[in-house]
C-alpha cells in the first residue's frame, strides 16, 4: 500500500525541495526464486524513482526469508519531481 502526501510549501530552488512524500507499507513477498541451495536466502525490497535510479531506499534484510519473506515495514520517500515513477 502506498500513499502520496503533497508538500504545498515546496521551494524548487532549495536543494532540499520536494513535491511530496510517498509512504509505502511493504507487507510481504511471495514465490521469490530461492538462489541459495543449502539455506533460505536473505532478502530485502529496494525502491527507486526513475528520475534518480541511484537514490534507492531498501527494507531491512530478512535473515532466512526464503521464498516468502514477511517485511511489515513502513518506508517514506521524498518526491522531488511531480512526474516521478516508482520502480
Amino acid at each position: 500500500m502506498a500513499q502520496f502526501i503533497y508538500n504545498p510549501n515546496a521551494n524548487q530552488e532549495s536543494e532540499d525541495a520536494f513535491s511530496g512524500v510517498l509512504e509505502i507499507h511493504v507487507h510481504h513477498a511471495r514465490n521469490i526464486h530461492n538462489i541459495c541451495i543449502y539455506n533460505n536466502q536473505e532478502v530485502y525490497a529496494k525502491f527507486a524513482f526513475t528520475y534518480d535510479p541511484d537514490g534507492t531506499l531498501s527494507t531491512r534484510i530478512i535473515e532466512g526469508g526464503g521464498k516468502n519473506p514477511d517485511f511489515n515495514e513502513d518506508l517514506i520517500m521524498k518526491i522531488r519531481q511531480a512526474d516521478a515513477v516508482l520502480k
